[in-house]
């Protein structure tokens, strides 16, 4: 992002997601000082939120059109990446 102020990234995850957790989401982003640019959003569901199993797709799909439907810019559809410095409090 000090790259390319442009860019425009939307994390979303499954609140009971064990293979990418959001918390640590949360915790990457806030690390890089990026949590007002780069929203977390979580929905009810697991690794993958499925139109058949809770009442969250209908939102993820809403969220994710108003992403798209924000002006002209990089996008990027983003899952848990690691952090590779150690963290220091």
């Amino acid at each position: 992002m000090t790259l390319n102020p442009s860019l425009k990234v939307l994390i979303q995850h499954g609140y009971y997601d064990l293979n990418t957790p959001f918390h640590q989401s949360e915790l990457n982003v806030g690390t890089a000082g990026l949590s007002a640019k780069i929203p977390v959003k979580l929905y009810e569901g697991g690794h993958g939120v499925s139109p058949f199993d809770t009442g969250s797709y209908d939102l993820l799909i809403h969220e994710l059109d108003a992403f798209y439907d924000q002006g002209q810019a990089q996008t990027l559809a983003a899952l848990n990446a690691p952090v590779t410095e150690k963290e220091t409090p």
